[in-house]
């Protein structure tokens, strides 16, 4: 899986229940000839661009048919793991797009504010309107636009901020460690982000046709972080370049030793494996404190620049194992991990907030919880890793037994998750992780019965609910222990 976009916490968007797809590379025969017949019948390829030529290749068998579903199979999982923005539409996408790059130049110390300045044609906005445009019997009052004009403007403006940043911070959360993304207002109402529109322009001599001219811009602003604000308070988008700069340095170097980290895995490990060595290896250089301060990114840059006596909260520890996980090229292109928040309880206390990884691994059951911060106390004892449980509907949680089941662990996801991810995309699998050769996904680039894994019937209904298909009945195989041992 391609992974080179990432910072700290995202890689999967969810538990992808290919629950009805058991599969290790191709079943050479179909004992049920109605679904055979099905397969052959299959829905076109799924093709990332939707074009004709693409789709024609996929139809006619050719050897461009299987680069092209190889390729809309892989950017289709990309998507699903690492552009939540890709389920944005319309000028939630637009300003998604536009943040995603002012974002990188910010953390790039080539701004000063965090106002980013659109166009109305950026937004798809009309540069000119009739009165039935927008429903105004008049455009002009006085001198200027009349407010029931520009009322109308500002209602062509349908941006969901906290939707498109939760989304970008998900999906580029290193991009944004400057970002207050948690600042409310003096009602304690989110506030982080807010847009502004200005409309000027000229109205025809018989005020029938108003022309919006260059000077109308809409501006989208970013709170600050007060360590990164040249003001050195909240509630401001002014940038300071200087400690922007400054950090970015600190966060080359810590990259750089977390590939170091990396390459040192043991050779020839197992994914698990690998994951377990990240885990360990983050544990011996921080020490988990709750009340630890600085962002996950600064935090994350501490660990992987310590030697042994940094301090963390569960946000550090979940974004440094999501870094490395980020970029890791594993054995297995479904392993991913993401990061979410939430509360745990430990032995019946109170609810404290907390963060976390979740890891989808290659075996269609669901997410596995990874609690790496909690894994480096008494309470988690090294046992939260890889593990999974049935919800629990009396906590309202998931209630993990650790230290043979004398001490008790209870996870909540916080109701923000629910914007860049799905409540039921977090759903975890119901027991611990276990390697089973038998219950493989298959990797991209391989087939099913002689069907590439990019058609949407070798794809659940889940999954192409996802991807806003029609859904074909989905193709469910079982392989042999043989099988498996011989995925070609």
């Amino acid at each position: 899986m391609r992974k080179n976009s990432l910072g700290i916490v995202l890689a999967l968007a969810g538990s992808l229940l290919f629950s009805d797809i058991v599969t290790a590379g191709v079943v050479p025969e179909v004992a049920d000839t109605a679904l055979a017949d099905e397969v052959s019948e299959a829905a076109p390829m799924i093709v990332d661009d939707g074009s004709e030529a693409a789709v024609k290749a996929a139809d006619d068998g050719s050897e461009a048919a299987v680069k092209a579903a190889d390729d809309a199979f892989t950017d289709a999982f990309d998507f699903l793991y690492e552009d939540r923005g890709r389920f944005l539409t319309e000028q939630n996408r637009i300003v998604y797009d536009r943040l995603k790059v002012f974002a990188n130049e910010v953390a790039e110390s080539k701004h000063d504010t965090a106002v980013l300045e659109l166009a109305p044609a950026d937004l798809g906005l009309d540069t000119e309107y009739a009165l039935s445009d927008l429903g105004v019997t008049a455009f002009k009052e006085g001198e200027g636009l009349s407010e029931e004009t520009l009322s109308a403007l500002k209602g062509k403006v349908s941006v969901d901020l906290q939707s498109v940043t939760c989304s970008l911070v998900a999906d580029d959360p290193l991009a944004f460690f400057w970002y207050d993304s948690d600042h409310k207002d003096t009602e304690e109402q989110w506030d982080a982000a807010s847009i502004t529109c200005e409309f000027t322009g000229t109205v025809s001599d018989d005020g029938e046709l108003l022309t919006l001219d260059d000077a109308s811009v809409i501006r989208i602003g970013l709170m600050v972080l007060p360590e990164y604000s040249s003001a050195k308070e909240a509630g401001t988008t002014a940038v300071d370049k200087t400690e922007t700069a400054v950090f970015k340095s600190s966060l080359e170097k810590a990259k750089s030793k977390a590939n170091t980290i990396k390459s040192s895995a043991p050779s020839g490990a197992s994914d698990r494996d690998r994951l377990e060595y990240y885990m360990t290896q983050i544990c011996a250089l921080v020490e988990y404190d709750k009340d630890a301060s600085g962002s996950a990114a600064v935090q994350m840059a501490n660990i992987f620049n310590s030697d042994g006596t940094a301090v963390a909260s569960g946000a550090g520890y979940a974004a440094a194992f999501r870094y490395l996980c980020d970029i890791t090229s594993f054995k297995s292109a479904w392993i991913s991990a993401i990061v979410v928040e939430g509360t745990v309880k430990v032995d019946g206390g109170a609810d404290q907030s907390h963060v976390w990884n979740l890891v989808q691994m290659n075996d269609g059951k669901g997410l596995y919880l990874v609690d790496t911060a909690l894994c480096d106390t008494a309470a988690g004892n090294g046992e939260l890793f890889l593990t999974g449980t049935a919800f629990d509907k009396g906590e309202g949680g998931y209630r993990f037994e650790t230290n043979e089941k004398t001490r008790a662990v209870v996870y909540k996801y916080d109701n923000p998750v629910a914007e860049p991810y799905n409540p039921d995309e977090l759903k975890l699998a119901e027991i611990a992780y276990v390697y089973d050769e038998n219950s493989l996904m298959a990797e991209p680039g391989k087939q099913v019965m002689g069907v590439n894994l990019a058609s949407p019937d070798t794809k659940t209904k889940d999954l192409n609910y996802r991807l806003g298909m029609d859904v074909p009945k989905p193709v469910t195989v079982t392989v042999t222990p043989a099988d498996a041992a011989n995925p070609d």
